[in-house]
């Protein structure tokens, strides 16, 4: 990870031929890193984000390839490598999925659904950074609005305990499923709709690993997944912690069925793009 790989700088010094790996932009970092911060430590945080973009930029510049894992690095230091690389930046989406994980999940989705009410999920850590709080709040409120549903949570962490003895009879936790055959075949088989509400940019594989089983994604706006969704159109995106516009989107894709599909095909194009 570029932002980890200053410490490795002996190796471009002693030029060594070598390929630097992108993830994450300061700025990313920078803006989850303000999100709790008290306002007096913003300037401090923001100094700090720019000597590290600045030795990232740095980097690339003097590496002979770059790679980057996602579209947010891609954004920020692809230009910057086709300037100064001998060798044509590369673009990566990095996940355990496999083309024909793609063509199952095609599969399964020309299949009529089941009757049912709609069934959403969350995958991921039970960390704050990843956002299942929020993605029970959305739950809740859908309910509050009397539209029926269910929420399954996959994952365990620190948030499990909480939000279990808070939520309501629509919601299954079901914790940290092994990924091959029990994650794909029930989030492949039993999900209409992902809920990934991280308040966090990091290129998370969950996205393109839910894009290949046919799944839509709504989420936050962060760097990550708004590149997912403004290159590939695999789900919709709300700001950064605003619930209630979060809430509003799901609200109305699970109104809409036709919209639902064609978002589902949307996001096997998209996968299949990346898949090995």
């Amino acid at each position: 990870q570029i932002s980890l790989a200053v410490r490795d700088r002996p190796l471009q010094e002693m030029g060594i031929p070598h390929v630097v790996v992108a993830e994450n932009p300061a700025w990313e970092r920078m803006r989850y890193a303000m999100s709790g911060a008290p306002r007096r430590h913003r300037p401090k945080i923001a100094a700090g984000a720019w000597r590290l973009e600045r030795a990232q930029r740095a980097m690339v510049r003097s590496g002979d390839a770059l790679a980057c894992n996602g579209w947010a690095a891609w954004t920020a230091y692809g230009h910057v490598a086709r300037q100064t690389n001998r060798h044509a930046p590369l673009l990566f989406l990095d996940s355990r999925v496999s083309l024909r994980d793609v063509a199952e999940s095609r599969a399964q989705r020309a299949k009529p659904r089941p009757e049912g009410p709609p069934r959403l999920a969350f995958s991921g850590r039970l960390h704050p950074a990843k956002g299942p709080q929020h993605a029970v709040e959305v739950s809740e409120r859908l309910w509050a609005q009397g539209i029926e549903h269910s929420l399954l949570v996959l994952g365990d962490g620190p948030l499990r305990a909480p939000l279990e003895t808070r939520s309501g009879p629509q919601i299954e936790f079901a914790g940290a499923l092994p990924f091959v055959p029990d994650w794909t075949e029930r989030v492949r088989d039993q999900i209409d709709l992902m809920l990934l509400p991280h308040t966090q940019g990091d290129p998370s594989g969950t996205y393109v690993e839910t894009a290949a089983m046919g799944v839509p994604i709504a989420g936050f706006s962060n760097a990550a997944l708004r590149g997912h969704v403004d290159h590939g159109g695999i789900g919709w995106v709300a700001p950064v912690a605003d619930v209630s516009r979060l809430a509003t989107i799901v609200a109305r894709a699970l109104h809409d069925p036709a919209l639902l599909a064609r978002t589902s095909r949307h996001a096997l194009d998209y996968a299949e793009r990346f898949a090995m």
